[in-house]
């Protein structure tokens, strides 16, 4: 399984082969042939796909977050596990 980096990264190259469609077709001053239209729209499910996958991610990061924290912690203690620190707690340092 890849991180959520990896997954972020396959979204970013799938939208710029998507982008090089577009580009292509303006420099040939036309619009995008059936098959272009098709690969684009394939490039996009995929982009769906991978998001979906991206923030199922992301939902079990936060979720493992909370966990961490012991029973009867306050919220300011959740920060400070989930690696947030809010001013007051950076000043009583």
């Amino acid at each position: 399984m890849k991180t959520i980096s990896q997954y972020r990264e396959d979204i970013k190259a799938l939208m710029e082969k998507s982008a090089a469609l577009d580009t292509k077709a303006l420099n040939e001053n036309r619009d995008l042939t059936e098959s272009e239209l098709a690969l684009k729209n394939e490039l996009l499910d995929e982009v769906e796909n991978i998001h979906k996958t991206v923030s199922t991610l992301e939902r079990q990061e936060r979720m493992n977050a909370k966990l961490k924290v012991p029973e009867g912690e306050t919220r300011k203690s959740a920060k400070t596990v989930t690696g947030i620190k809010d001013n007051k707690e950076e000043r009583a340092s």
